[in-house]
C-alpha cells in the first residue's frame, strides 16, 4: 500500500473512536476483554486472527440471555446511513454491541444487534442493519462489544474493486526465505483482514514428522501470484528488497462502481458490502 494508506485495525475487536465515515484509527479498541486491545506494529504476529467460529446464526435461547427472532421488532420505518447509526450507538455510555440475529435475504444480509450499557449490563437500545451487495461476511463471534464502519480504503473492501495484477518470480528461489518476506509484507498491507493464501497458491504436505508450506508450480519455470494490484505490488517490492528477479503485469482497470464497499466491523466478525442501512429496533417483552 502507498504511503497515504491508513494503519489498520485488527478485527479482532470493533473500535469505538472515530465515528463519522470512521477513517481507520490505531486508536484503543472495545473487545471482549474489559481492557482495549489495538495494533501496535503493523508486522506485529498478534495480529493474526483469533476467533472461535459459532456458526452464522446468534443463540437464540433465553437460558443464554439472547432474545428470540420473534421478539426483535424494527420500530423506525425511515432507514439511516449505517455511520449515523453508529454514532447514536456510540453516544450511550459504556455502549457494549451484541449481535442477536443474522439472516440471509435476497442480495445480501440483516445484522440485527441489541445495545446493553456495559458488557453485563441491561439492553438499552437494538438496530436492523441491512448489508445490501454483500462481497464476503465473516460472522464468528456474536458478543462483540464495538461497531464500527471503515471506508472503501480499507483492504478488505480495497481487494474488491482494485485493478487486477500477476506476480511472477523464479521457482528456483530460496522458498522459505520468500514465504517470510511475502508473509510480512502480507501482514503490513493487509493485517488479518485478508487470509495470507487468498492471493498465493501455498501447499502443506505433511513430510512425516511435519506439515512443510511451499508454494505450487502453476507456470512453467515460475510461481505466480495474481490478486488486486495494491497486495500484489507489495508482493513485488518484498520479493526484490531479497534480491528475487520479478515480473509484475497489470490486468484490466480498477472497477468504476457509483457506490464502493465498505466494511462494517463488530466484535470479531465483519460483513463488506456495498451498502449498509439501518433502522432502530425495539424488543418485545419476554
Amino acid at each position: 500500500m502507498t504511503s497515504a494508506s491508513p494503519r489498520l485495525c485488527p478485527k479482532r475487536a470493533a473500535a469505538k473512536s472515530c465515528v463519522a465515515f470512521f477513517a481507520i484509527s490505531p486508536r484503543a479498541a472495545k473487545s471482549r476483554a474489559t481492557s482495549p486491545r489495538s495494533k501496535t506494529s503493523p508486522s506485529s504476529p498478534s495480529c493474526a486472527k483469533r476467533k472461535k467460529a459459532s456458526g452464522l446464526n446468534a443463540t437464540e435461547s433465553k437460558a443464554s440471555g439472547f432474545i428470540s427472532v420473534d421478539q426483535f421488532r424494527r420500530v423506525d420505518s425511515i432507514a439511516m446511513l449505517i455511520h449515523s447509526a453508529v454514532k447514536l450507538v456510540h453516544s450511550i455510555p459504556d455502549s457494549w454491541v451484541r449481535v442477536e440475529r443474522v439472516r440471509r435475504m435476497s442480495g445480501g444480509l440483516e445484522v440485527c444487534f441489541s445495545v446493553h450499557k456495559g458488557q453485563r449490563g441491561k439492553r438499552v437500545d437494538g438496530w436492523s442493519v441491512t448489508c445490501s451487495r454483500v462481497h464476503e461476511a465473516k460472522i464468528t463471534a456474536i458478543d462483540g462489544g464495538g461497531l464500527r464502519v471503515y471506508p472503501a480504503t480499507h483492504p478488505a473492501a480495497r481487494q474488491y474493486v482494485a485493478r487486477r495484477a500477476e506476480l511472477r518470480w523464479p521457482r528456483t528461489c530460496d522458498e522459505a526465505k520468500v514465504l517470510l518476506a511475502l508473509y510480512r509484507a502480507h501482514t503490513r498491507a493487509a493485517d488479518d483482514w485478508i487470509p495470507f493464501d487468498r492471493y498465493l497458491s501455498i501447499e502443506t504436505p505433511w513430510t512425516g514428522t511435519s506439515f512443510q508450506p511451499h508454494f505450487a508450480p502453476i507456470s512453467g519455470d515460475n510461481f505466480v501470484c495474481r490478486g488486486p494490484d495494491f497486495l500484489v505490488r507489495t508482493y513485488a517490492k518484498a520479493l526484490e528488497a531479497i534480491g528475487e528477479r520479478v515480473q509484475l503485469t497489470l490486468r484490466g482497470l480498477p472497477k468504476l462502481k457509483l457506490t464502493q464497499p465498505r466494511v462494517l466491523h463488530f466484535g470479531e466478525s465483519y460483513v463488506v458490502a456495498d451498502s449498509f442501512t439501518a433502522e432502530r429496533a425495539t424488543i418485545a417483552d419476554e
